[in-house]
């Protein structure tokens, strides 16, 4: 194959691993830490907003 097809799919490869890696921090369930999520679509495109909010305890 042509070094460039390889470096492509290298590339290609560890962003997945680093998205998946990226995702896997967000969703673990941590005690007190809620996940927010949300989505728009605009005009101008679209924008995902994720965010780790910490939930106040209630005594």
């Amino acid at each position: 194959m042509n070094i460039v097809i390889l470096s492509l799919i290298e590339t290609l490869g560890i962003c997945m691993v680093g998205l998946m890696f990226f995702v896997a921090i967000l969703f673990i369930p941590t005690e007190g830490i809620k996940v927010k999520k949300e989505f728009k679509v605009g005009p101008e495109g679209f924008c995902i907003r994720i965010e780790r909010v910490e939930e106040k305890k209630k005594e």
